[in-house]
């Protein structure tokens, strides 16, 4: 017993420090620095920048909720005609950004505007690539409202106009975690805006990285966003504390059919918009001859890359499945771990991709690691920082199910945590880890901003390959491999519906 107490505490703090290791690496060397350099460092110009990304982030935030929070409520008023297409539309939650970027940039060719750059064009694609994960946050939140606030307020009131206000009423939690979450996700991601050509602070951080050998230049230019990034992660953390009811998923009614208030120009909306998100990848990628007929050569030319990249995201995303469901196991036993597991995660999901590679690559640069850097461990430890906290989130809320009582009862029979969750919580909670495991698989696909710094030299993933190839025109070869992403991740995506329908399925029977 003496044991397990010790070796607890000493388990965590060991993972712990693995995790943010590089960035304590980089704060170690900022208490070294000679402030006498700071003007050499700080300048308007990258103010601007600043300043520029993060209006372009505040405005992704505002359309992606508005439109999200429209499609969330026209799916729950008319579920019998909406569900499956709002579903059709979820699953595009998966495709990387410079697929949509591609996409765009093939329908601007077919208008003889293959210009097309700037604020506008990255701001719109940024948006439509962010509208999935705004839309399920108000889907899941509508559907958790208790249905006699519904049925009071139709005593006054239309049927549509009660829902609506109902939902209003009921509705600053996730409007406000919506507004900050992709807020903080937009300022971080940059690869549709450099597609775009539209500079913005993460890509200033890249090209004093890549110009410049001076470490402490790119630290103190990485501080004012990384400052934002944690302000925001804050203020995420303060809002979801204080609504935490909200955030629950009660009922198992994802998938559900109950509400068929049939409004024909509001369905329209809905349509049109749900075809502007998923028509561009889907024509000028599914339905494109010379994609089609690119994915074979492209497959088998890049077939060592492809290997490579499968490997690396199988290891990394497997560590983050076994340390996430570590914390989170430790988390609904203990309030105080609960709350620092939650700060943690929200700080690194804060932190900018761009930040979280330069840190592990000096991490690795120090003498003591440096036998490690050519190797993928690099790319491994980015993964883990960037998709610990997405992990931890999904696995935190399925074992809060298991409530205290249902432990106490356990450990009548076994004085043994690690028994009670190998018989009773991995085979009750097994779909959402493998759900987990898959969603950071499918997000590791995509990463671009950590991944391009930390590649070891001779190797590259797929979505470095595709992105490097995007900036000197859309090839062929691009298409192809494009089209092998989306194709493979549609299939991942529809394989995880599968899961939700038979765990559906087996709650039902019980």
């Amino acid at each position: 017993m003496f044991k397990n107490k010790i070796a607890t505490p000493l388990l965590i703090t060991l993972l712990v420090f693995l995790i943010i290791s590089p960035i304590l690496s980089l704060i170690l060397t900022i208490t070294n620095y000679n402030g006498s350099e700071l003007n050499l460092i700080i300048n308007m110009r990258q103010f601007f920048v600043l300043i520029k990304t993060i209006s372009f982030s505040i405005l992704v935030a505002i359309l992606s909720s508005t439109i999200g929070f429209y499609i969330a409520f026209t799916t729950f008023i008319n579920q019998k005609k909406m569900l499956y297409l709002f579903i059709f539309s979820f699953l595009f939650i998966s495709i990387p950004p410079y697929i949509f970027a591609l996409s765009f940039i093939e329908f601007s060719k077919i208008l003889n505007s293959n210009l097309i750059t700037g604020f506008r064009i990255s701001a719109f694609v940024q948006t439509i690539y962010y509208i999935p994960f705004a839309s399920i946050i108000f889907y899941l939140h509508i559907n958790n409202i208790n249905e006699s606030y519904f049925d009071s307020s139709l005593i006054e009131i239309s049927n549509l106009k009660s829902k609506l206000l109902t939902i209003k009423e009921f509705s600053f939690a996730p409007i406000s975690f919506s507004l900050l979450l992709i807020t903080l996700l937009s300022i971080s991601n940059y690869a549709i805006p450099s597609i775009f050509a539209f500079n913005t602070y993460p890509i200033e951080i890249m090209s004093i990285f890549a110009n410049s050998n001076n470490l402490f230049s790119v630290i103190f230019t990485t501080l004012p966003l990384l400052l934002i990034s944690i302000i925001i992660s804050i203020l995420i953390y303060k809002v979801f504390s204080k609504n935490y009811e909200s955030f629950q998923i009660k009922s198992n009614n994802l998938f559900e059919i109950k509400n068929n208030y049939n409004n024909k120009i509001i369905n329209i909306i809905l349509i049109l918009i749900i075809i502007i998100q998923t028509f561009s990848p889907i024509i000028f990628l599914l339905f494109d001859y010379s994609s089609i007929k690119a994915i074979v050569p492209s497959v088998i030319n890049n077939y060592q890359d492809i290997l490579y990249t499968i490997i690396v995201i199988f290891i990394s995303s497997l560590l983050i499945i076994l340390i996430s469901t570590f914390f989170a196991y430790t988390a609904i036993n203990s309030k105080k771990l609960k709350s620092f597991f939650i700060i943690l995660s929200i700080l690194l999901l804060g932190l900018p991709s761009s930040f979280v590679g330069i840190s592990v690559n000096y991490l690795y640069n120090i003498n003591f690691f440096d036998f490690l850097f050519y190797t993928p461990t690099m790319l491994i430890h980015s993964f883990v920082i960037r998709f610990l906290p997405i992990s931890f989130f999904i696995i935190f809320y399925d074992f809060i199910k298991y409530e205290k009582n249902y432990f106490y009862a356990a450990l009548l029979n076994t004085n043994s945590k690690i028994e009670i969750f190998k018989t009773i919580i991995l085979p009750n909670s097994f779909y959402n880890i493998f759900f987990a495991f898959i969603s950071v698989s499918i997000l590791s696909i995509g990463e671009i901003g950590a991944s391009i710094i930390v590649m070891p030299p001779g190797k590259s993933t797929l979505a470095v390959i595709i992105y490097n190839y995007l900036h000197y025109g859309s090839s062929d070869s691009v298409k192809g491999l494009s089209l092998f992403i989306f194709i493979l991740l549609i299939l991942i995506s529809f394989f995880i519906i599968k899961l939700i329908k038979i765990k559906r399925s087996n709650y039902y029977e019980q």
